[in-house]
């Protein structure tokens, strides 16, 4: 008998399909072989603030691929210029400072920064998986980003041995 195809869900899994192909696979494989080679810091950014890169900005589906450059940059297309007391301010206060630190000297964290005190993100390694989730809040988390998901993808196209 033919199954009937829920749409949303259908949609939702497509997706999730399509950017594992085109992004998130070569992304977790390229972050297991390079993370043998030097420290890498890694991040999964979920604030869904009032703008987006989405067309489904309306609807709340969560970020998307890039949503952060948003609060990283001023994009005059799509945002104002953001104000201290916007509820986008952390987030970007967040970004900008960790990012500064990543520049000058190599690591985003700096126990004495007011923002950043609380947190100390951990570098990426092949054993651990360790990442930063960059929302509202910052939270650690651990054993890689979406990883299984990824699980059938790493079957299919296995790490040469060389490698």
């Amino acid at each position: 008998a033919n199954a009937t195809l829920e749409l949303p869900n259908t949609i939702d899994s497509f997706g999730k399909l399509y950017s594992d192909g085109i992004i998130g696979f070569e992304y977790h494989r390229f972050l297991d072989l390079i993370s043998r080679l030097t420290t890498v810091y890694t991040y999964l950014f979920t604030y869904k603030g009032r703008y987006s890169h989405s067309p489904l900005n309306k609807e709340v589906y969560g970020a998307v691929h890039h949503d952060e450059l948003l609060y990283l940059f001023h994009v005059p297309v799509m945002t104002p210029l953001f104000k201290k007391t916007d509820p986008e301010n952390v987030v970007i206060e967040n970004l900008t400072r960790m990012w500064a630190e990543f520049a000058k000297n190599g690591d985003p964290n700096k126990a004495t920064d007011e923002y950043l005190k609380d947190i100390k993100w951990p570098p990426y390694t092949e054993d651990k998986k360790s990442y930063l989730v960059i929302g509202k809040d910052l939270n650690i988390g651990e054993g890689g980003i979406f990883t299984q998901r990824f699980q059938i993808w790493d079957e299919l196209f296995p790490v040469p041995k060389f490698a």
